[in-house]
C-alpha cells in the first residue's frame, strides 16, 4: 500500500539525510520526496510503498528524531491526500505533535 509521511522539521543541517537514512535502514525505497523550506521550518512529504505494519513502525521511529516537530502518516496517494485537504475532507491520518519538552 502507498503511504505518505508529512513531516514538519526544523531547517537544520542533515535533517533530510537522517530521515532518508531511517527509510534506508528499513530497506524501504523512497518513491517521492517533496521538500519546502519556510521561515526556518521544512515541510517534507515522503511517499513509500510498504505494508501497514512497517509504515506504522517507521512512523513511530520518526518520533525519536529531535529536529522533527510533527509527523503525519497518510494512507493513499499524495495527490489524492492533498486534493482531499483542499476540499476540506480529512484524510486518514495518524499524527503526533511534539511539545517543547520533547524537543
Amino acid at each position: 500500500m502507498e503511504w505518505i509521511y508529512k513531516i514538519s522539521a526544523a531547517a537544520r543541517p542533515r535533517v533530510l539525510m537522517r530521515i532518508a537514512q531511517l527509510f534506508d535502514q528499513q530497506l524501504v525505497p523512497i518513491r517521492v520526496c517533496l521538500l519546502e523550506e519556510r521561515g526556518g521550518l521544512l515541510d517534507i512529504a515522503i511517499t513509500v510503498e510498504v505494508e501497514q505494519e512497517l509504515a506504522q513502525r517507521i512512523h513511530a521511529k520518526l518520533y525519536h528524531h529531535v529536529d522533527l516537530l510533527s509527523v503525519d502518516l497518510v494512507a493513499g496517494r499524495l495527490s489524492t491526500a492533498l486534493a482531499d485537504e483542499e476540499r476540506g475532507r480529512p484524510a486518514e491520518v495518524a499524527t503526533h505533535v511534539m511539545d517543547a519538552g520533547e524537543i
